[in-house]
């Protein structure tokens, strides 16, 4: 996804909330192949290194919650990251991520 849609999706998009990311979603008009964003804001992450750490435990809370399907590909999906994400265990942040996903119905 490139910045326009980024921002089309946050602009427009249907918002679910977290402890430690904020989930933004959209239909996906154009059939876009890459369909889901991670951001990291600086002012959560002043380094890269704690943006990428960051970008890596959501990757795999999402890989692990969708246990090798696909994500569907009429939707777009953009997740914001906070700063507590890194403050809890993987395995407790791994557990938020599947009652997220159930708890809401999104996939």
């Amino acid at each position: 996804m490139n910045n326009k849609e980024v921002i089309a999706v946050i602009t427009q998009g249907r918002a679910f909330k977290s402890g430690s990311f904020l989930l933004k979603i959209a239909k996906n008009n154009d059939n876009l192949v890459k369909n889901v964003a991670i951001l990291a804001p600086k002012k959560q992450f002043p380094t890269a290194v704690l943006r990428n750490k960051a970008k890596r435990r959501m990757r795999a809370g999402i890989q692990r919650f969708l246990d090798g399907k696909k994500t569907p590909k009429d939707t777009l999906f953009v997740f914001t990251l906070y700063k507590s994400l890194l403050d809890v265990p993987s395995t407790t942040f791994f557990e938020e991520v599947q009652q997220f996903f159930g708890k809401n119905d999104i996939l």
